[in-house]
C-alpha cells in the first residue's frame, strides 16, 4: 500500500494576486489552492488563469500539493481553466459550484 499523506490544511489564495501567491510559498499548509473562482473578480479571471499557470512550477517546488480551484461549468471558463491548471505540477483540481449529477458527468 502506498504511503498516503493526510490533508490537514488547505490554503486558498486568489489567483489574480501574484504577491499573495508568492507569500504563500513561505507558509505551512499541506495543500495550496490557487483560486480562479470565488476570490477572483469577474474582470480578473483571465489574469488569474495566466498567473497561476505561470507560477505552478515555482509553487510546486516548495514541496506541497497543489489543487487548483477552477470556475464552474456555467461560467464558460471551465475548459480553459482546466487546460491551464492540469500538468505535472498539479495534484488535483477543485471545480467550483458543482450542483448536480449532470454537472459531474459534464466535468468527467
Amino acid at each position: 500500500m502506498e504511503n498516503v499523506m493526510p490533508i490537514r490544511s488547505l490554503l486558498f489564495v486568489p489567483g489574480n494576486r501574484p504577491d499573495m501567491l508568492e507569500k504563500s510559498m513561505g507558509l505551512d499548509a499541506d495543500v495550496l489552492v490557487p483560486d480562479m473562482e470565488d476570490s477572483v473578480p469577474i474582470g480578473n479571471k483571465i489574469e488569474a488563469r495566466e498567473t497561476i499557470s505561470d507560477m505552478l512550477p515555482r509553487l510546486y517546488g516548495h514541496g506541497r500539493r497543489i489543487v487548483v480551484r477552477i470556475n464552474s461549468l456555467d461560467t464558460g471558463l471551465l475548459e480553459m481553466d482546466l487546460e491551464s491548471a492540469l500538468g505535472p505540477f498539479t495534484y488535483g483540481v477543485n471545480v467550483g459550484k458543482v450542483e448536480s449529477e449532470w454537472d459531474i458527468r459534464q466535468i468527467e
